[in-house]
């Protein structure tokens, strides 16, 4: 029997290369210790798991949901590798943006961070809510609600459902005439003709304006896709001239979601921005409030 993957990235490789230097490293801080690492390390060295997505039948582990990741990395590879060539704006069409838009809503069921919040939402939703049915497949019949329940609780079952519930999401959920609502807004040009690419990536990327509310294609989002360009969901609004302050605060957000590691190209400007982000989290909790109400007023409504 061949061997099976067990290093398994919850943010793919190929997006923590929009964040390196050009050695084609990251600079990385370490939240829980307080401090930036001294070596620099690659893609490959980060923000990773063993065993994350292998599963176990009967005594046999497998990998085909790390595979399924992988099918997933390969069809939006497309759309980033044009957002990386190109310089100075942004040209996707409908099927790259689609391509993004997936992505977005696949890692955020991807990361440690929603880890617990999947197996609430599984045991606790009924399977029509969840888009899923089970049957016996000589008979035809909907599996008993107790074996259902037994299914439920299941490791193996929650983390292959975790792995294609943004697709059922997508399919059910999104709306394909909202399209224009989602944007990629590149970093501004500086009055020296410099441009400055500042973001950050940390271990919980997606920054939500309510982040109680786990529903990422109904509300307004920001995430970065590379050091110099960023995802917004806008919900029908539209987006101001982004300044650099607006994006370093964007990142200091990062630095208060992330739980353990947050990374990019510069180690200097990430202690810097560590060491914006903790005043904020010493005042109170209203003043990190008040970050994530400024991060978003970049937003704002074109009908009045």
């Amino acid at each position: 029997m061949a061997a099976i993957s067990r290093k398994h990235h919850y943010l793919p490789e190929f997006y923590l290369k929009g964040f390196t230097g050009e050695d084609g490293k990251l600079a990385v801080f370490d939240i829980e210790n307080n401090r930036l690492k001294t070596k620099r390390l690659t893609p490959s060295q980060i923000f990773f798991e063993y065993d994350r997505n292998t599963l176990e039948f009967d005594g046999v582990k497998d990998d085909f949901v790390e595979k399924m990741y992988s099918q997933l990395e390969t069809i939006v590879g497309h759309a980033f590798k044009k957002i990386k060539e190109q310089k100075s704006f942004s040209y996707l069409d409908a099927q790259d943006m689609f391509r993004i838009i997936l992505f977005a809503g696949s890692l955020y069921w991807r990361i440690p961070k929603t880890d617990n919040l999947i197996k609430s939402e599984f045991e606790n939703s009924s399977p029509d809510e969840l888009y899923f049915e089970i049957r016996n497949k000589i008979t035809g019949e909907k599996a008993p609600e107790d074996f259902i329940n037994i299914i439920k609780k299941n490791d193996a079952f929650i983390k292959s459902y975790r792995a294609i519930k943004p697709v059922l999401d997508y399919m059910h959920q999104f709306d394909v005439s909202k399209i224009e609502d989602w944007k990629v807004y590149y970093a501004t040009i500086n009055d020296k003709g410099e441009r400055k690419e500042l973001h950050l990536i940390g271990d919980n990327p997606i920054i939500f304006r309510n982040p109680s509310n786990t529903d990422i294609f109904h509300q307004e989002i920001i995430m970065p896709l590379s050091c110099g360009k960023t995802l917004y969901h806008t919900r029908g609004k539209d987006v101001k001239v982004v300044e650099p302050t607006a994006r370093i605060d964007v990142d200091r957000i990062l630095f208060l979601q992330s739980k353990k590691y947050v990374c990019g190209p510069d180690g200097s400007y990430l202690e810097k921005i560590a060491e914006h982000a903790s005043l904020y989290k010493d005042i109170s909790p209203q003043a990190a409030e008040f970050l994530r109400n400024r991060v978003f007023d970049v937003f704002y409504d074109n009908t009045n």
